[in-house]
């Protein structure tokens, strides 16, 4: 496989980054105008676009003033009734106000406008490599940094080991790439083997798997899930722990500064909104370790 030409797109990057949505517009302007066609179209590049959108304060271009979408944002976990099966600081949280259900419906179509500038935007890009000759070589990646839980069990915010929490929209596409939907739980530290894998690039030390196998349809991955771990900072309320996801059960471990530890098992398959806690009612043997931390 010879070497091909890289573009990678994050939808929504950290807040410490610092980039005041004001100037979002013009950041956009210049990395998308500039860097492409300033490039030999016959070597290889990289071109990593990280727009604001949709990270709060959320803003919308103007012309996208008064779009939403028919997709609601919560869940049948949203406020949770019964947390008594949830870790003790889910058991603290109080039922959610009604206008809690309103501020989350605006912010989700404020989210939902500010990324069709974001569409675009990777449509100029397209439309750029095209005119450069040079798209039926690129691999385009789109994800994010995190997920929000908009409420489900009671939590409105990112950190806690619920789906919503945890997953981000990852998609890949470019030559070499077949169309489809991948089930499988993998990581932002596969992105580094697989770009060298699918670039023809020799590969460097990494604790990710490439992800070239599963995009070409000519294999799989030998991992069964993949280990997730949070230290307490902040003000927020709630312990440390690790969590072990695999595809079809999540399985958390919290431990608080006192050493009490606390567990949660959910079947993803049976349950995908995590409102039975399987680990308060038996003691089932948790899934087998065979994933990989980060």
């Amino acid at each position: 496989m010879g070497s091909r030409a890289v573009i990678v797109a994050v939808v929504a990057i950290s807040a410490l980054l610092l980039r005041p949505p004001s100037l979002a517009p013009f950041l956009h302007r210049t990395s998308c105008s500039s860097s492409p066609r300033t490039l030999d179209p016959s070597t290889p590049f990289f071109l990593y676009y990280s727009p604001y959108a949709p990270h709060g304060p959320t803003k919308r271009a103007p012309v996208d003033t008064g779009q939403t979408t028919t997709t609601q944002f919560s869940t049948a976990a949203y406020n949770e009734r019964d947390v008594s099966d949830k870790p003790r600081y889910i058991q603290a949280l109080p039922p959610l106000a009604d206008w809690v259900s309103r501020s989350l419906a605006n912010r989700w179509n404020q989210q939902y406008a500010s990324l069709l500038s974001v569409d675009r935007w990777i449509g100029t890009f397209q439309q750029t490599l095209a005119d450069e000759g040079v798209l039926d070589r690129t691999i385009f990646v789109f994800l994010s940094d995190n997920g929000q839980t908009f409420g489900d069990h009671r939590w409105d915010y990112k950190l806690v080991p619920y789906e919503r929490s945890i997953k981000v929209p990852f998609v890949m596409s470019g030559p070499g790439i077949v169309p489809r939907l991948i089930p499988k739980v993998v990581m932002n530290v596969d992105l580094v083997p697989t770009i060298l894998d699918l670039a023809g690039a020799t590969q460097l030390p990494s604790d990710g798997l490439s992800l070239e196998p599963l995009l070409a349809a000519t294999g799989t991955l030998s991992s069964s899930g993949v280990l997730l771990e949070h230290k307490h900072y902040g003000s927020r309320p709630m312990p440390d722990y690790c969590c072990f996801r695999t595809a079809s059960w999540m399985f958390a471990r919290y431990d608080d500064d006192n050493g009490t530890q606390e567990e949660e098992l959910y079947n993803l398959v049976h349950d995908p909104n995590e409102l039975r806690n399987s680990s308060r009612s038996r003691r089932p043997r948790p899934p087998r370790c065979g994933g990989r931390g980060t």
